[in-house]
């Protein structure tokens, strides 16, 4: 049973995480104080320390929470009973729209990657884009053996997935639209999440030649 007080807790909790996540990776973890994150949210600096402890275990505990959601994202598509090309697909569209939905974070962990503190979160990361990359490695392999896929380079364009996309889909839609297409409307066929996923896949897959 959950009573008002529990409630009342995580309510301030992840007012912190989130507000916290967006100041972070607008100004830096430098740039970024405990007294921003106290006006910005409404919450008493001494409560962060309360919730949290300290800056740096905040900022640790919006990896935390990001990160384990992702991991657990990765290992229930892994056991999805589907076809690869299906799979791939899938996998895909909800990475883009992860990252869509979640600049801010995404900002956030291209810039821890370039750090060597706080080991917990780099950690994380690692565990994250390993998993991702086996995924991608092991549904790509499996539509070479069905002969769904065409032989190519599984690492470099297990790469290119993880590393690439969150470059793109970081970028401020006004770059993209100078260029006669959208980020942001996934219902037009000719958003950039569609053309991305409709250039990765059509390289991927074999065209079968239809019979006379």
């Amino acid at each position: 049973m959950t009573f008002p007080e529990e409630v009342l807790i995580n309510d301030k909790k992840a007012t912190l995480l989130k507000v916290s996540e967006e100041l972070f990776a607008t100004y830096g973890f430098d740039g970024t104080s405990t007294r921003m994150i106290a006006e910005q949210s409404g919450i008493n600096i001494a409560m962060i320390n309360y919730y949290f402890g300290s800056k740096e275990l905040l900022y640790t505990a919006i990896f935390e929470n990001r990160l384990i959601y992702i991991i657990e994202e990765i290992d229930r598509i892994g056991q999805l009973d589907i076809g690869p090309a299906e799979k791939l697909e899938l996998y895909l569209r909800g990475y883009i729209r992860r990252i869509q939905n979640n600049q801010g974070f995404y900002r956030m962990e291209s810039r821890q990657l370039t750090m060597v503190e706080q080991p917990p979160i780099v950690t994380l990361l690692e565990t994250s884009r390993n998993k991702a990359f086996l995924l991608i490695h092991n549904i790509i392999t499996r539509g070479i053996l069905q002969n769904v896929f065409q032989h190519i380079d599984i690492e470099v364009f297990a790469l290119n997935i993880i590393y690439l996309l969150p470059t793109v889909f970081t970028r401020p839609p006004a770059l993209f639209a100078q260029l006669g297409f959208s980020t942001n409307d996934h219902r037009q066929s000719n958003s950039l999440e569609n053309r991305i996923i409709q250039f990765l896949m059509a390289s991927l897959i074999i065209k079968k030649i239809p019979q006379l």
